[in-house]
């Protein structure tokens, strides 16, 4: 996630910007403190050497290499082997649900194949780098400059609780967001076929890809070569993926949809929408604000490429089971509102909800790891902390862009 402030690149340092670095400093030392401390009590139950979330991801990548069905319930259970030890044994003995299966198509193979040819030990090591350089990296790549405001960004998006919980548990997010975030940058620079390869191959996480890529899907649409060379590049792409996939595995998407299925069952995370409106209302509710973000992305084609995404993201984090490690996601409202927060004057008290709420969450980071070393009330209060504020984080974000969706100057920017 971003920030609604922003640095003068070309002033000197002052003690302001020496008190800030020092300020910046400690809340990210006290936030990696409390990640530290937290995110082992999310992954509880799992062996402190296989607690990774890319666990079944890699063994499935590794099983589709080797020409087996990664759907099967001999990988699974291979996984919860190594992720759960013994205790694996007695819950399979009592009838529990597999959980640990493999639910991302096949050629996620393709994605992992360089970590998938390496022993576990040495993918989790790279893989933490790995995500670490791609975060880093997203940031300047939205931004498309290196200066100091850059770098602060990096230093707030790494202070707070949703990255450093994917880094620390090597959540894929991070890996297809990554990519998806380079295929866009490929396509800005004029290498719309490389943009798209890249592209389908951050599809391999829908959730992840389609916010992202819908914007362009429906740009295309008119007279833009560029653009059209993108989706088809990602079309071709996605078509040679899904023919080897099937050489690979033969019939393999019914079993991909029924491990999908069978995830969203022992993993029950509503929607916001359907959390907030109920389950049939809900459904109605997320049926309409697609349709009304399809109705804007289409009748605004000229507006900022990046204001689009921008809402496109916003709108799917309330339409998809909701998950607080995909909140990376928010890093590009965030930015495209810190860079354009001149565009806030006539919006002041939506910016200040951006700000206070941005507060909230490095602060939470503080105070969690404070409440680490209190009284069995407040660990609970700070399991619940990440999670309340990335929440309201989101709501100031949502009430925010769609203050400036028909602002004047929005629209007119290319």
């Amino acid at each position: 996630m971003g920030t609604p402030w922003r640095l003068n690149s070309k002033r000197k340092v002052s003690r302001r910007d020496l008190g800030m670095v020092f300020m910046l400093g400690a809340v990210l030392v006290a936030s990696w403190y409390y990640a530290i401390n937290l995110t082992p009590q999310l992954t509880a139950g799992r062996r402190q050497s296989v607690s990774a979330e890319m666990y079944p991801l890699w063994n499935g990548s590794r099983a589709v290499l080797h020409h087996v069905d990664p759907y099967s319930d001999d990988v699974t259970r291979e996984s919860e082997m190594a992720m759960y030890g013994p205790r694996a044994e007695s819950l399979v003995r009592n009838h529990r649900e597999l959980t640990e299966r493999f639910v991302y198509p096949v050629y996620a193979a393709v994605t992992m194949a360089p970590l998938a040819l390496l022993s576990f030990h040495a993918a989790n090591v790279i893989a933490f780098y790995l995500f670490a350089a791609l975060a880093i990296l997203s940031v300047g790549w939205l931004r498309e400059k290196w200066d100091r405001t850059t770098w602060l960004y990096v230093t707030i998006f790494f202070s707070t609780f949703p990255l450093g919980y994917d880094l620390l548990s090597r959540q894929p997010t991070l890996l297809f967001f990554g990519l998806v975030i380079v295929s866009l940058s490929l396509f800005r620079s004029n290498y719309p076929i490389a943009g798209g390869i890249l592209a389908a191959l951050s599809s391999t996480k829908p959730q992840v890809a389609l916010p992202i890529l819908l914007p362009i899907l429906i740009w295309s649409a008119g007279e833009r070569r560029r653009s059209k060379r993108f989706v088809a590049s990602c079309c071709a792409s996605l078509l040679v993926l899904l023919a080897w996939s099937s050489v690979l595995v033969p019939g393999w998407i019914p079993r991909w949809l029924a491990a999908m299925r069978s995830y969203s069952q022992y993993v029950p995370n509503p929607s916001i929408a359907v959390s907030v409106f109920g389950p049939r209302l809900g459904l109605v509710v997320s049926g309409l604000l697609l349709i009304a973000l399809v109705g804007w992305l289409w009748l605004h084609p000229e507006s900022s490429l990046w204001l689009r995404i921008s809402l496109s993201v916003l709108i799917f984090q309330l339409l998809v089971p909701y998950a607080t490690y995909n909140a990376v996601l928010l890093l590009i409202p965030s930015i495209w509102l810190a860079d354009n927060s001149e565009l806030a004057a006539a919006h002041g008290l939506p910016m200040a909800f951006v700000r206070v709420s941005l507060i909230g969450v490095l602060a939470c980071g503080v105070v969690g790891a404070l409440l680490f070393h209190t009284t069995g009330m407040g660990i609970l209060i700070a399991w619940q902390l990440p999670e309340v504020m990335t929440r309201i984080y989101l709501a100031s974000l949502v009430v925010t862009i769609g203050a400036h969706l028909y602002h004047p100057e929005v629209l007119a920017q290319a």
